[in-house]
């Protein structure tokens, strides 16, 4: 997956930029720090305000590499949209610096911003279809 391709920060203007740093709280990661499991309970996403984050998933025992991550991506949207556990591990690459956004913000946001609704949902179309096709190449192999 290409990180550049899902910058939000790029699609804010930069009032919507101040606003979204000001209602987020900033968490920082070391290298190889693990952000969320696969499997756990979601009560937010990330936006990557600094640094790399690697995205992986188990499938029957074994580790794949979704993608890397870099400034300006968000991460743990799936979950949030699903309402599910989150389906992959997120690990900082590097140290990281990362806006935690809650889900009644996250919630808001959807509501309220369609520019950022349509995005996270582009993204997350887009991340479902390669966990898709990860699982079947696994269950060929």
């Amino acid at each position: 997956m290409n990180a550049s391709n899902e910058s939000l920060i790029e699609t804010l203007s930069s009032e919507d930029l101040s606003l979204l740093e000001s209602i987020s709280i900033t968490r920082g990661f070391v290298d190889q720090e693990i952000i969320f499991h696969q499997g756990e309970a979601a009560h937010c996403m990330y936006v990557v305000a600094d640094g790399f984050v690697s995205i992986s998933i188990d499938e029957q025992g074994v580790s794949h590499n979704l993608a890397t991550l870099a400034k300006g991506s968000f991460v743990g949207e799936m979950a949030l949209l699903g309402k599910t556990v989150r389906n992959a591990t997120a690990r900082a690459k590097g140290n990281v610096t990362l806006w935690e956004i809650g889900y009644e913000v996250f919630s808001a946001l959807v509501t309220n911003d369609k520019l950022i609704a349509d995005k996270l949902n582009e993204v997350h179309e887009a991340r479902a279809a390669e966990r898709i096709k990860i699982m079947l190449d696994s269950c060929l192999s």
